[in-house]
C-alpha cells in the first residue's frame, strides 16, 4: 500500500481503512478444517496467505484499557462478538455485540487511532497503535449493540439495540456499575451517548418502546437539525420500518417524528422469511443536488431510494429491485460524472435460496451490486427504477469447476457492510473509486470500480486471523476466524 518512502494523505486514509477493518476481528476465532487438496469453500484461492495486494497495518484485541502492546494482544481478548466500526478524525468507536465473563458489560469502545493518522512512512506505521481509552457500558445486559453511528462532529454516538444476546446464549446478569439500566430486557431501540469526552463517554438520551428492537441506523443532520434514522427491522405486529427521530442535544430527547414503509404489500409465497426486512439505512446529501437521500436496504422488497430533505414527509425517488438487500452505501461523490451506489446481499447459508425465485446468482456466497443511481432526481415526483451496472460473487458455484453446491451456515461466508472510498493518487491526482466490501470469513475484499465498462473489478483482500482463546470466541452466529463486519 505504501509508495516509495512516504505516505501521501490519501494512502494514508486507505491505510486507516484497513487498519479499523481489523478491529472488526479482535474477539473471533476458529479454524476450518484442512481441504486435503479438496475445494473447501472456507479456505479458497488464501491458503497460506493472510492478504493479497494490501497490508495488514495494526491490530488490537479490544481486551482492555490501552495500547495495542500493553492491553491489546490476542491473549488478552474481548470476551464476546464485535459489530459495527465507525471512524471519525482520530477515533474510532466500535460496537460490541455482546459481552460476558471476563469482560462483562461493555457496549462500546472508544479507540485512538492518531498514530496511524500521522504515519508518514513505512517506519512510522510499523510504530503505530492504536489505543483504547474507554469503554461505554451497555445499559441493558439482555440487549446487543447491534449499530453505532457517530455523529458529524464527533461528540455524540448514536446506538441500536436489539434483544439478541439472549437469543445467543449470551446473557449476562450484570452491567457496567455505574450504569444504570434504562430499559427492559425484552425491548431495544436507540441510545444516544455524549462523547465530547472520549476517555468519559455518557449516556444522553434514549427511546426503546421496539421489542424486537432497532438492527440499524444513521445520523444525519438536515437544515441545522439531528436527525436519527432508525430501522425497526422485522414486521412483528405492524411495526416495523424506518423511524425518524429529532435529536435535541440540549435535553437528549429523542422525538419521534416519522415512519416510513414500503407500500408495496409483501409477496409471502415469492421468498423465505423474512420477506419485506427493514434491515438497513445509510443517508448523504446528494452530490449532484445536495438534497439528503436515504439508501434505506429493505430485503425482498429491495433497496429504497428516499428524499428525507423533510424528515416528517419523506418521498421515494428510486428502487432497485433484489433479493436479500442487506446494505447499500452511495459513493460519496460522483465516479466519472455519475451517481452509483453499492447494493448486497446478506446469505445465511449455502441453501438459503432453495426454491427462491429470481434469485441474483444463486448458489453462491452472495453478490455485490454496482447500481447506477443518476436518474433519481430528474423526475422526483416519480419512483425510478434503477439500472444494474455490475454484480460481483466471492464464490459462486455455477463459475468453480467441480462444484455443485458453496456449502456453509450461519452466514459464515456472506457479504456484510461496505464502504466506497475516493482513492487520490498523492504523486499524478488520478481519482479512483474503490468499494471495501466486508465478506464475514471472507475478510476485507477491495473492488475497483472501472468506469470504462462500469464493472467490478476485485483488485486485493484481506484474511487476518489471530490465535485468541477459545473461550471468547462469540457465540450463537458463528465462530470462522476472520468474522468481518464492516470495514471503515
Amino acid at each position: 500500500m505504501a509508495y516509495s518512502n512516504s505516505f501521501g494523505e490519501a494512502t494514508r486514509r486507505t491505510v486507516l481503512k484497513a487498519t479499523a477493518g481489523a478491529l472488526g476481528v479482535a474477539a473471533v476465532s476458529g479454524t476450518a478444517a484442512a481441504s486435503d487438496g479438496e475445494y473447501d469453500p472456507y479456505q479458497p484461492e488464501t491458503i497460506g496467505k493472510s492478504s493479497d495486494n494490501v497490508s495488514n497495518a495494526g491490530y488490537h484485541s479490544m481486551g482492555a484499557i490501552g495500547s495495542e502492546s500493553t492491553a491489546g494482544r490476542p491473549e488478552n481478548p474481548h470476551y464476546g462478538g464485535i459489530t459495527e466500526v465507525r471512524v471519525h478524525g482520530d477515533y474510532a468507536f466500535v460496537g460490541l455485540f455482546s459481552s460476558r465473563d471476563e469482560t462483562d458489560g461493555r457496549g462500546v469502545a472508544i479507540v485512538d487511532i492518531s498514530d496511524y493518522n500521522r504515519a508518514e512512512t513505512e517506519a512510522d506505521l510499523d510504530q503505530a497503535e492504536m489505543t483504547v481509552l474507554s469503554f461505554f457500558g451497555n445499559q441493558n445486559p439482555g440487549t446487543a449493540i447491534m449499530d453505532v453511528k457517530v455523529s458529524a462532529d464527533g461528540n455524540y454516538l448514536f446506538l441500536g439495540t436489539q434483544p439478541i444476546t439472549a437469543l445467543f446464549g449470551e446473557l449476562t446478569t450484570s452491567t457496567d456499575s455505574d450504569a444504570d439500566s434504562t430499559s427492559g430486557t425484552n425491548t431495544g431501540g436507540v441510545v444516544a451517548v455524549d462523547v465530547t469526552d472520549k476517555g468519559n463517554p455518557t449516556i444522553a438520551g434514549t427511546f426503546d418502546a421496539f421489542t424486537t428492537g432497532i438492527h440499524n441506523l444513521f445520523h444525519h443532520r438536515i437544515g441545522g437539525n439531528d436527525y436519527v434514522f432508525a430501522c425497526k427491522d422485522i414486521e412483528y405486529a405492524g411495526d416495523a420500518g424506518m423511524y425518524v427521530f429529532e435529536f435535541h442535544r440540549d435535553t437528549g430527547l429523542l422525538e419521534l417524528v416519522n415512519r416510513w414503509t414500503v407500500p408495496e404489500e409483501p409477496n409471502t409465497d415469492a421468498a423465505p422469511f423474512p420477506f419485506f426486512y427493514c434491515h438497513d439505512v445509510e443517508v448523504q446529501d446528494d452530490p449532484k443536488t445536495g438534497t439528503p437521500t436515504a439508501y434505506l436496504s429493505y430485503w425482498d422488497a429491495g433497496l429504497q431510494v428516499l428524499d428525507v430533505s423533510d424528515p416528517t414527509s419523506i418521498t421515494r425517488i428510486g428502487r432497485f429491485e433484489m433479493r436479500q438487500a442487506h446494505f447499500a452505501t452511495p459513493a460519496p461523490d460522483l465516479v466519472d460524472g455519475k451517481r452509483v451506489c453499492i447494493a448486497s446481499h446478506e446469505e445465511p447459508s449455502g441453501d438459503y435460496d432453495d426454491g427462491m425465485e429470481e434469485k441474483s446468482n444463486p448458489k453462491s456466497t452472495g453478490t455485490v451490486f454496482l447500481v447506477d443511481a443518476d436518474g433519481i432526481y430528474e423526475d422526483p415526483s416519480v419512483t425510478t427504477d434503477l439500472p444494474l451496472l455490475d454484480d460481483w460473487t466471492w464464490q459462486n458455484a455455477t463459475t468453480i469447476e467441480g462444484v455443485d453446491d458453496i456449502e456453509f451456515t450461519d452466514f459464515a461466508l456472506s457479504p456484510h457492510n461496505s464502504t466506497v472510498e475516493k482513492h487520490v493518487d498523492p504523486r499524478s491526482g488520478a481519482v479512483e473509486f474503490y468499494v471495501h466490501q466486508a465478506h464475514y470469513h471472507g475478510g476485507l475484499r477491495y473492488l475497483n470500480i472501472d468506469t470504462g465498462d462500469w464493472s467490478l473489478v476485485e483488485t486485493g483482500w484481506s484474511r487476518p486471523q489471530y490465535d485468541v482463546p477459545e473461550a471468547s470466541m462469540m457465540e450463537g452466529l458463528n465462530a470462522t476466524s476472520p468474522n468481518i463486519w464492516g470495514p471503515m
